[in-house]
């Protein structure tokens, strides 16, 4: 069992397993933009790191050019698995599996529901890597100024309520 707190993990490692929606990336883009911050955290699998949560917020990571982003892991037999689509009966050795093979599910396929935990508001300067990301920044509309500007603000402990997977 994982702790409450929220991790800070490579992008390179998390595995998505539903498609995405250009559209909504970059809503979500314009929100990390806007806030200076990272939010809401990821939510994986802890095996494999199979993306539970968080769809839309890792393309925009990926599209921010991040480094890392905050996730919180949990044991998978601690979220409850729905589906947004009734003709859909995802089992969770499916959903591992698609997150292992990259066959993705249409977006806002599955459903998980989280037992409730503390998240913590990350600047998104804490992010990127210097290198490399001033380009990057550039072309996401940010300074390398704004991102040591946010950087400097420390992250808060906000509370949390029960969350029910968006898949965002």
């Amino acid at each position: 069992m994982t702790g409450p707190d929220c991790l800070l993990l490579p992008v390179r490692l998390l595995r998505p397993t539903e498609e995405t929606i250009l559209a909504r990336v970059r809503e979500v883009v314009a929100m990390i933009l806007a806030e200076q911050a990272w939010t809401q955290p990821i939510c994986i699998e802890e095996s494999v790191h199979a993306l539970l949560d968080g769809h839309h917020r890792l393309a925009a990571a990926r599209e921010l050019g991040l480094a890392r982003v905050p996730v919180q892991v949990f044991d998978y037999d601690e979220v409850e698995l729905l589906s947004w689509r009734p003709e859909v009966a995802p089992t969770r050795a499916e959903v591992l599996a698609r997150a292992m093979s990259g066959r993705l599910y249409p977006h806002k396929t599955t459903r998980h529901v989280f037992p409730p935990r503390p998240a913590r508001p990350v600047p998104l300067a804490s992010l990127t890597d210097r290198i490399g990301s001033r380009e990057r920044a550039s072309r996401a509309g940010l300074t390398m100024r704004a991102l040591t500007r946010a950087s400097n603000a420390g992250p808060a402990l906000v509370p949390s309520r029960r969350h029910t997977s968006r898949s965002e």
